[in-house]
This record gives C-alpha cells, sequence and structure tokens, in this order.
C-alpha cells in the first residue's frame, strides 16, 4: 500500500478498460480530479460549448442508466450495454445539446439515423472516445447529422492525453499533466 499525502485526498480506485490485456486497478488522488476538470474546461471552451445544456454519456464505465440533475445543467448517463434500440430511445426522450459515444456505438445509431431520419433535434455536439475515429466516420456523421465529430484520447489511469484541435483536426497532447512518448510508427 502507498501513502496518499493528506493534502492529496481523498484517494480512490479506478479501473482501467482492460483494452490492451487485463483490466488493472489504480489509486486516483483529489489532485487527479482537479487536472481532469482543468482540461474539460480546456475542450469545454476550444469548442465554444454551453455548458447549462443536457448532456449524453453513453460509455462502458456507466454501470446502469440515469440521468442526475445539476444547477444548471442535466446528464444522461446510459449503459453501453443496452441494447441500440434501447439507447436511441433514450436519446430521442432525453435530446441532448452533447452526445458523448463510443465510435462504433455512433456508427449504429449513424445507420439507424439515415433510414429514419436524425431524431435529436436538440443535437449542437458530437464527442466520440474509447476508439478510432475513422475518417469513413466523420464523412457519415457530417452528412447524417450535419455536425462535425469531436474526438479526444484518454484514460483511466492519466486523464485526458490528448484533445483534437477544433481548427486544424490534430490532436494536442495535454504537456501540462503528462508527456507522451511515441515508440514507433
Amino acid at each position: 500500500t502507498s501513502f496518499v499525502p493528506l493534502e492529496d485526498r481523498p484517494a480512490f480506485d479506478v479501473q482501467t478498460s482492460g483494452s490492451t490485456g487485463e483490466p488493472v486497478s489504480i489509486k486516483k488522488t483529489a489532485i487527479n480530479q482537479v487536472v481532469w476538470l482543468a482540461m474539460t474546461i480546456r475542450e469545454n471552451e476550444w469548442y465554444g460549448r454551453n455548458l447549462r445544456c443536457k448532456r449524453s454519456i453513453i460509455k462502458a464505465s456507466n454501470k446502469k442508466t440515469e440521468i442526475i440533475n445539476g444547477d444548471d445543467h442535466q446528464t444522461q448517463f446510459i449503459s453501453i450495454t443496452s441494447p441500440l434500440s434501447e439507447q436511441l430511445a433514450l436519446l430521442e426522450e432525453f435530446q441532448p445539446n452533447i452526445l458523448m459515444v463510443h465510435p462504433s456505438i455512433l456508427y449504429g445509431m449513424l445507420n439507424i439515423w439515415e433510414d429514419k431520419g436524425l431524431s435529436l433535434t436538440e443535437l449542437l455536439h458530437i464527442k466520440t472516445i474509447g476508439e478510432t475515429v475513422t475518417e469513413n466516420l466523420r464523412t457519415k456523421t457530417k452528412r447524417i447529422t450535419n455536425l462535425e465529430l469531436m474526438d479526444m484520447y484518454s484514460s483511466n489511469e492519466v486523464g485526458y492525453i490528448s484533445i483534437q484541435c477544433p481548427e486544424s483536426g490534430l490532436h494536442h497532447v495535454m504537456s501540462e499533466s503528462l508527456i507522451v512518448d511515441i515508440v514507433n510508427d
């Protein structure tokens, strides 16, 4: 067991997704959370998002589907294990302004929206996480929703690694909080 300085507490356990092998459990501290929030503020300011809005988040760590009400916003968490038809029904009922989703789930949604029409009339931003975004997905998203994808690269272990630039489309490494070492092509 490692010692966590009093000023860095509370400490809490997080688990990796295990995307490259067995999931790993680690401890994070309140300082880690402050850095995560700072990068979140940066990302939202870069993209000019109004945070007094409705957000839907579909990702692997969501254990259940629920809506959390904040002072000036609502966040809908949808379990990634829910059937795609259920995810879409929940989104249609909630009508989010921001959708955060894995590219593979978004691709399935786009296929349905292509056939039946986009039913998310209040959607302003689509943010992808957790998987590689292909040019085909970007093109299809733009054609069907008239929105650009915004991508980020992060991990439970270190938080934000990079955020896609709203101007160039390239990724900016969050160098204030980590060092990225490119090993090979």
